[in-house]
């Protein structure tokens, strides 16, 4: 939590939270104690945002464009791309099957009711931190015997996953029960490297918007027109 320091003098109040530039004048304490409680609150609002984006920029300082080109390449080249990941890693997926569609690409969530099979000249992307959830493992042994290139985007390329994967992305940010030479994090669980693939994966359209030279008209001409 942010540390408050007071000052006080005969007339009045005077705190400051840490940030720069910011004080503030207050005539009686009543007042001064509710803003004070919410200013607390705002402290933590700051501390946590800043921690998160900090935690990030060091993911990205271990990664370059090169870490990215096969994977770009195979999305490029692909037939259809059909996108899977578990949990918040899926959701956090999700946004990417949609730039992908934008971009002009057979795009598909694998769990969609319309998702096609695949095969030979196709893509299989998945995102799988741990790298060793047995029911991803099995989904991508499928899709590779059936001819689909398997592209994994994950904080652990020596895994199950890893074995699998024909392309692999390597995203050094602590998963959920991942290990390895990771960026630590003071955050819960695996947000981390869910706030990390989020990014990576708009970095990855704007990649791929530039390579396949595809201009913002275009891709707004494939946004959805019946919402």
């Amino acid at each position: 939590m942010t540390k408050a320091v007071i000052l006080a003098d005969k007339t009045c109040f005077r705190y400051c939270l840490g940030w720069k530039n910011h004080s503030r004048v207050i005539d009686s304490k009543p007042i001064w104690t509710e803003i004070f409680k919410e200013e607390l609150k705002m402290g933590l609002l700051n501390e946590y945002a800043n921690t998160a984006l900090s935690e990030m920029q060091q993911v990205f300082d271990r990664m370059d464009d090169k870490d990215l080109q096969p994977a770009l390449d195979a999305i490029i080249n692909a037939k259809k791309v059909v996108c899977y990941g578990a949990g918040r890693e899926g959701l956090g997926l999700k946004f990417f099957v949609m730039r992908l569609m934008h971009l002009g690409k057979d795009a598909h969530w694998a769990w969609d009711d319309t998702a096609p099979s695949v095969g030979e000249g196709d893509v299989v992307f998945i995102s799988c931190g741990p790298g060793f959830y047995s029911h991803v493992v099995f989904i991508a042994e499928l899709c590779k015997k059936a001819g689909a290139k398997i592209v994994l985007v994950t904080a652990v390329p020596d895994s199950d996953m890893g074995k699998v994967a024909d392309v692999i992305v390597h995203l050094p940010a602590m998963a959920y029960r991942a290990h390895g030479d990771l960026v630590p994090t003071k955050q819960p669980m695996g947000n981390l490297y869910e706030q990390s693939a989020v990014i990576l994966f708009d970095c990855m359209s704007r990649m791929l918007k530039q390579q396949m030279n595809v201009s913002d008209e275009e891709m707004e001409k494939r946004h959805r027109n019946y919402e």
